[in-house]
């Protein structure tokens, strides 16, 4: 089971701007604004471009979206099912 709750409580306190991936010597950076240190980092390190273009398409704008239109989903099925009750 996947519990929205908490996975809109992370995607509302991660990082809103748009995410990207960026081929790195040893993985993928993250820019110095985003960094703890103010200093560009490795966020991931090993793996492919695929990989990498899929965790950056997970961003907390479509997540969101993403629980939105399950719990319409959801709403409109109970709907459904109560009208045939």
């Amino acid at each position: 089971m996947i519990d929205l709750d908490e996975l809109e409580r992370l995607a509302k306190a991660a990082t809103p701007r748009p995410w990207n991936r960026q081929p790195y010597r040893l993985g993928y950076p993250l820019a110095g604004e985003h960094s703890i240190t103010g200093r560009d980092v490795t966020i991931a390190a090993g793996l492919s471009p695929q990989d990498a273009a899929y965790i950056a398409s997970a961003n907390p704008e479509t997540v969101l979206a993403l629980i939105a239109r399950v719990l319409d989903a959801e709403e409109a099925a109970m709907l459904h099912h109560e009208a045939w009750e």
